[in-house]
């Protein structure tokens, strides 16, 4: 099933989001979603920074972190998505990420945090900062060899992260919903 909402996101901003939301009826594929702003000339994708690899969907949590799961309540969903969107909003404004974040590489975080945004790990509670924790460690890595890592590690290169093309499509008006089952990639019976 495909959504396709629309958020204020804040009373009073220059903008508003559009999520399009893909929701599989397997419980065993977890909903993915793209963030547009909406501006007079056209949407804009929101991104590259909090988005995943290399779809470019919206990475407003990590789905193990138990934050949403599958039977919650969609509104709950598209509450984290309008919070996710929220975020952008600060980074764009302040040129910092608000709240947690997570990361799944020290290349990674090494090329996309700052050192007073809050670190990707779960070795303190509450977080501390990226430039206080792992950041020191992260930099004593030969950074070429983490790049390479990073690569093989995630299959794509770090600014690998747009949506798929029919998405694009869609939302510009230039192109029909594509299918859930392709843009998922969703094995589907035949016959």
């Amino acid at each position: 099933m495909w959504l396709l909402v629309e958020s204020s996101v804040l009373e009073g901003i220059d903008r508003s989001a559009t999520f399009l939301v893909a929701i599989p009826f397997s419980p065993d594929s977890f909903p993915r979603a793209w963030g547009f702003w909406n501006f007079v000339g056209g949407p804009k994708w929101i991104g590259p920074r909090h988005v995943n690899f290399p779809d470019g969907s919206i990475c407003a949590f990590v789905p193990v972190s138990g934050t949403w799961r599958h039977g919650d309540r969609l509104d709950s969903l598209l509450d984290l998505f309008t919070v996710w969107a929220l975020r952008h909003l600060h980074l764009e404004e302040f040129e910092r990420w608000p709240g947690g974040q997570f990361s799944a590489h020290p290349f990674y975080s090494l090329a996309e945090f700052k050192s007073d945004e809050f670190c990707g790990c779960d070795k303190e509670e509450p977080p501390r900062r990226y430039g206080e924790c792992c950041r020191p460690e992260h930099l004593k890595r030969n950074l070429l060899e983490l790049k390479s890592d990073f690569e093989r590690t995630m299959g794509c290169r770090l600014n690998d992260r747009n949506p798929p093309q029919a998405i694009l499509d869609f939302i510009d008006g230039r192109g029909d919903l594509p299918s859930i089952a392709e843009t998922l990639g969703i094995p589907t019976s035949v016959g």
